[in-house]
């Protein structure tokens, strides 16, 4: 029997004892002073590689005619970049539809015209000599829309972005609590403010194709930057 007492008062006491702690730690989680604040951290640099939106057209008096002859220039045009190199062409979008002549007031079909949109990505420095071939090699059938300046090395740019706007964020805390007298402590959480790092890429326009006169077209894309944007919160100590 007392034994069983002894056992009953132990047991009482654990449990007193492990109330009394939990107590205790849930009363220094809620007196923990923390400080949260914003960083931001941006990242300037050259854009490396260009995309170049193509495309390609011709009218021809049937549908038959009209695809058979847009896919010999794009035999044409595929052969000249693939010589170049340095070059990753994909399609975007086709199309064939009819033409049709309205100056006598009525709808009368006119032939069949096919499009065929491209993209054409490059090196900065290979998109005078792309641009030239496309030209030379696509003739009055191709056209130039736009080009689209990025860079190849976004991951590790974007990774030297968020450091600098840790240590953007670090020393605002620094700067608060040295203020009031304290000093900053362990990091409690961090989270981006954006969905992801700002990048924007430039874009170019450009106009109808030029002459293929063999001249390249001088290149001179402006410079870019990643921007990204934290909230850390520290603890006070």
């Amino acid at each position: 029997m007392n034994n069983l007492n002894n056992m009953k008062n132990f047991i009482l006491a654990s449990l007193v004892i492990t109330l009394c702690v939990i107590g205790i730690n849930s009363a220094q989680a809620s007196t923990d002073r923390t400080v949260t604040v914003f960083g931001q951290g941006t990242v300037k640099f050259n854009d490396d590689l260009a995309t170049a939106d193509v495309t390609l057209s011709t009218t021809k008096p049937s549908v038959s005619a009209a695809h058979d002859d847009l896919a010999s220039i794009f035999t044409k045009v595929q052969g000249a970049l693939k010589s170049l190199g340095k070059n990753t062409l994909t399609s975007s979008n086709f199309s064939i539809y009819p033409n049709y002549d309205y100056s006598n007031n009525s709808a009368v079909k006119n032939g069949y015209t096919a499009r065929y949109s491209l993209q054409v990505k490059t090196t900065i420095d290979n998109l005078g000599a792309a641009v030239s071939t496309l030209v030379s090699s696509g003739g009055d059938n191709l056209t130039v829309d736009q080009f689209e300046f990025s860079s190849s090395k976004n991951s590790s740019l974007t990774a030297q972005a968020q450091k600098l706007a840790i240590k953007d964020a670090y020393q605002r805390a620094v700067n608060y609590t040295s203020a009031a007298g304290a000093k900053v402590g362990a990091v409690v959480s961090i989270s981006e403010q954006n969905s992801g790092p700002i990048i924007s890429p430039k874009l170019f326009a450009a106009s109808t194709a030029p002459s293929g006169n063999g001249i390249q077209i001088p290149v001179a894309p402006a410079s870019d930057s990643i921007q990204v944007s934290v909230q850390v919160s520290y603890l006070i100590k």
